[in-house]
């Protein structure tokens, strides 16, 4: 009886091929499987009229379920294998649209994590150029009062550790400056080239040694030593020395003088600072030894098996004994260790976290959609399946063949992934700001191939193991009964497709908040009032050798004091007049820095008030000092409220005056006028009162601050001559010049550069708009904004092919419903709203998961916005009504399709 059901069905299977026209390939594929099954009962002793007919008719009577359960697990062989990806192979081919699309989809997710990939590498994984990195750790100190800030070490703290702690091998310190290189050597132009100087400890402390020459000795990093030599990078060397061969033992003109260079570093050596082209020995003096701010940064080398805990607990215990032999420079100081990669790239950990997870939205994106494209193609598929199982292919058969196809397919997209992200790798290193870390080392290497192979398997798997396991659940009968349209299965595959497509739309709009905050952020920013007008100046620094102008002149308040020339100052007034004597100049001032990046933020006292007695007193009383020249605020054009500007006669011999901003004339002066009032810097014993002389409106400082602070500017050379700080502080050997020319400020540039080289041919000039410069400020900013509003572009583009999909695959599923519905006398305005009634319903959904999400990942980047909240209601609010309108807009075909159906066409099709 059952042989004689199991032959009627192979009858009706029969005449289901000749009715439906099964390819060839399935065909070829079905009298494979028979072949097989009859060689396998022959080898089992049966003979082979008996087998024949066995295997065509009665095979379920002879397998046993035993021998099922049994292979059920088993790995496929070889020849298996090759055919499942054969005829994978084979139907990809054949349904070229829903496989470039879905290579597409999953090119572009895999593409986007594949560049993130290569970026996040360099700096957060892969290790570090030093031997053992994992013993390697940073020591810092806090201010008191704020444990949340970190600042260097003391010289003599250093010093401390250095001989008291047992849980380090060595202990090394650098301090980073710029130092210029002249225009004597090589016929190569004057350069500023950043280095640091190191103790000769800090090349043992992490392991490396130069590839040419040798490095620094212990008797170089003495006390008040001076030796003139210095290492250089690979890089470097490359550049301004052509890969001379013969480099050690030559000499340069760097700074005030000439150096020796002694070694070439590593390719590969990467210092704390990625900008850092050479390494001279740092030798403090013995003023520095009583006392320095905290400026130097400090690495130690764990000993073997000594944990971060306790070399944190050994350094604690040193602070204390410091801070009770010297309270009036250790009290209230905290200490914090950390790893070294911590401490070099901890600042980068949030935003490449955060670009990593844009791109992993867009891959589950892409995953979604092509799942939904599978289960959408399932329906079609759904005869194959059913004659696989009536010929005795197990679930477990059908699964794996679809699985290798879905790995296939991803593999093909992980290929085209890799094409995007070569070109992507490169946009991405063309926009990136010139101080992100590790730079040259971003490329698309092996390391990055490996990721995204093993991405693409992965998700291959991810995508098609739902479809795979929905598809093989239709059983043979509801297939050949023509049941499948309405069966239950049908009716889970289309909810479970729904159901991608509004999981898509909800990650999309978390990304597209995402970008929407930061683009807003980045706006803002740039289109904040700045206090000054940039349009038509040029800047340049100025900056001038240490040694020959400054010298150790003694301790005020445990901080070395040092004694500087009056010749800076008259120099950096001789380069402004001849700037003002270039054709085409309208104004030029200087300022110790740019006015954007305001300056040092200084105690005072004022003459009508009692000095302060707490340290949160003096902290209050402070504000930013921003020494500059005659002609600053005319030069870039900020409005002086009231009072009167500097002149030439504010001399260093003339009664010491400041300009204040608004700012600090509210708080200080709340509704009073402080002309006349006298406020006294806490910075050197030979400080004088300065009278406030005018009030200008706030120049912008600090772009990243929202809110304004008090700002105090005087004249230049109207300073103490001792001032306390290490001896190569540049805050009175440099100044920034800025020029308002009449016409394009780009065309003043080679004027100004020959001008200003009349004075000193060795000064190295970069001169460029203050335009150039504000956007090399917002680099950051814009950086992101423009990242995450491409991966959020990819991931919108994306849903809405699975939007669109799902509404497409609802229509062809309901074509006989709608047809009904329109013979019986509806509308096409009818059938429109229901369709569009779906899709409503679809997005809705997806909204309100995705603003959810957004509410609780938002707000991981509330630290890189500027003027808004991670919850701001206007960006919401856009966003989703943009991605409402976007996506109603893809549902328009599919709609417009339905009510164009033909009733007679409809009901006949089936």
């Amino acid at each position: 009886m059952f042989t004689e059901r199991m032959h009627n069905l192979w009858l009706r299977v029969k005449a289901l091929i000749k009715r439906r026209q099964l390819d060839r390939d399935l065909a070829e594929e079905l009298e494979f499987h028979l072949a097989m099954r009859e060689q396998k009962l022959i080898a089992e002793g049966m003979p082979p009229r008996a087998a024949r007919y066995a295997a065509h008719r009665g095979f379920g009577n002879v397998v046993s379920l035993k021998e099922k359960s049994r292979g059920l697990w088993s790995f496929p062989s070889l020849e298996t294998l090759f055919q499942d990806v054969g005829f994978g192979i084979r139907m990809l081919v054949k349904d070229r649209g829903f496989t470039a699309l879905a290579v597409i989809s999953l090119g572009l997710g895999i593409g986007a994590n594949a560049v993130i990939f290569s970026v996040v590498d360099p700096i957060l994984l892969r290790s570090l150029p030093y031997r053992e990195p994992g013993r390697l750790v940073a020591i810092e100190t806090t201010p008191p009062g704020h444990p949340e800030q970190t600042e260097g070490a003391m010289v003599p703290d250093y010093v401390a550790w250095k001989e008291r702690s047992h849980c380090f091998e060595q202990l090394g310190a650098s301090i980073f400056f710029p130092w210029d290189f002249g225009a004597r050597e090589n016929g190569m132009p004057a350069e500023r080239i950043y280095g640091e100087a190191f103790t000769p400890s800090m090349f043992q402390t992490l392991g490396v040694c130069p590839i040419l020459g040798r490095s620094f000795t212990e008797e170089e990093g003495a006390v008040d030593t001076n030796a003139r030599v210095m290492l250089i990078s690979y890089r470097l060397w490359q550049r301004r020395f052509g890969a001379d061969p013969s480099i050690v033992g030559k000499t340069v003109q760097a700074g005030d003088g000439t150096s020796t260079i002694i070694g070439v570093m590593p390719l590969s050596f990467r210092s704390f600072d990625d900008g850092a082209d050479f390494w001279v020995p740092e030798a403090f003096d013995h003023f520095q030894l009583q006392g320095t701010p905290p400026y130097v940064e400090v690495v130690g080398r764990l000993k073997p098996g000594v944990s971060v805990a306790q070399a944190r607990a050994e350094i604690e215990t040193i602070a204390s004994q410091l801070a009770r032999d010297f309270p009036s420079r250790n009290k209230g100081r905290g200490i914090r260790i950390e790893p070294i990669r911590q401490w070099m790239f901890g600042w980068m950990q949030e935003p490449l976290m955060l670009l990593l997870a844009a791109v992993a939205f867009v891959l589950l994106i892409a995953i979604a959609n092509v799942a939904g494209l599978l289960l959408a193609r399932g329906a079609s598929r759904q005869t194959e399946i059913a004659v696989r199982s009536a010929l005795g292919a197990s679930r477990l058969r059908i699964v794996r063949q679809f699985l290798t196809e879905s790995v296939l397919l991803s593999l093909v997209g992980g290929a085209l992934g890799v094409a995007l992200a070569w070109d992507g790798l490169g946009f991405i290193l063309a926009i990136s700001p010139s101080w992100y870390p590790m730079l040259s080392d971003i490329s698309l290497d092996g390391r990055a191939l490996v990721f995204t192979a093993v991405l693409s398997v992965v998700a291959g798997f991810a995508f098609g193991g739902i479809p795979a396991l929905r598809m093989s659940k239709s059983g043979p009968s509801e297939v050949l009964k023509g049941s499948a349209r309405g069966s239950a299965t049908g009716q889970a595959g289309h909810r479970l497709q729904s159901a991608l497509a509004s999981a898509q739309i909800a990650v999309a709009l978390v990304l597209l908040v995402g970008a929407g905050l930061m683009i807003n952020s980045f706006l803002r920013l740039t289109g904040a009032k700045l206090g000054f007008e940039p349009r038509g100046l040029i800047t340049f620094d100025y900056s001038l050798p240490y040694d020959q102008y400054i010298k150790p002149a003694g301790i005020y308040h445990n901080i070395p004091l040092t004694a500087i020339s009056p010749l800076p100052a008259r120099i950096f007034d001789r380069v402004r007049q001849r700037i003002l004597a270039v054709p085409g100049v309208e104004a030029a001032a200087g300022n110790v820095r740019l006015p954007q990046w305001g300056g040092d933020n200084l105690r005072f006292t004022l003459d009508d008030r009692p000095a302060p007695v707490t340290e949160a007193e003096r902290n209050a009383l402070s504000a930013m000092f921003c020494p500059v020249t005659p002609g600053f605020f005319s030069t870039v054009k900020a409005q002086l409220l009231r009072g009167r500007d500097f002149t030439e006669h504010d001399t260093d011999s003339a009664p010491w005056v400041t300009i204040i901003n608004q700012t600090m004339a509210q708080r200080f002066w709340p509704n009073q006028n402080p002309i006349g009032k006298h406020v006294t810097l806490d910075l050197a014993p030979e400080e004088r009162p300065r009278e406030v002389i005018g009030v200008v409106r706030d120049i912008k400082a600090y772009i990243w601050r929202n809110k304004p602070l008090p700002a105090m500017y005087s004249p230049h050379v109207q300073r103490p001559l001792r001032y306390p700080g290490p001896p190569w502080s540049v805050s009175r050997l440099h100044m920034s010049f800025l020029v308002r020319s009449s016409g394009d400020p780009k065309s003043m540039i080679g004027a100004l550069r020959r001008a200003v080289s009349e004075i000193d041919p060795n000064q190295p000039l970069e001169l460029k708009t203050m335009e150039q410069k504000l956007g090399e400020d917002f680099q950051a900013s814009h950086y992101y904004a423009v990242l995450l509003g491409i991966f959020a572009s990819v991931a919108t583009a994306l849903a809405l092919v699975g939007i669109y999909g799902v509404m497409a695959y609802s229509v062809a599923q309901r074509t006989r419903e709608i047809g009904i519905r329109m013979a019986l006398g509806a509308e096409g305005g009818d059938v429109l709203k229901m369709v569009l009634r779906h899709s409503l319903l679809l997005i809705g959904i997806g909204l309100v998961a995705g603003l959810g999400g957004s509410f609780a990942l938002t707000r991981l980047i509330a630290s890189q916005l500027w003027g808004i909240t991670a919850t701001d209601p206007a960006t919401l609010v856009g966003v989703s009504l943009l991605l409402v309108l976007v996506a109603l807009t893809a549902t328009l075909i599919p709609a417009r399709r339905a009510t164009k159906v033909d009733p007679l066409v409809a009901l006949r099709s089936e």
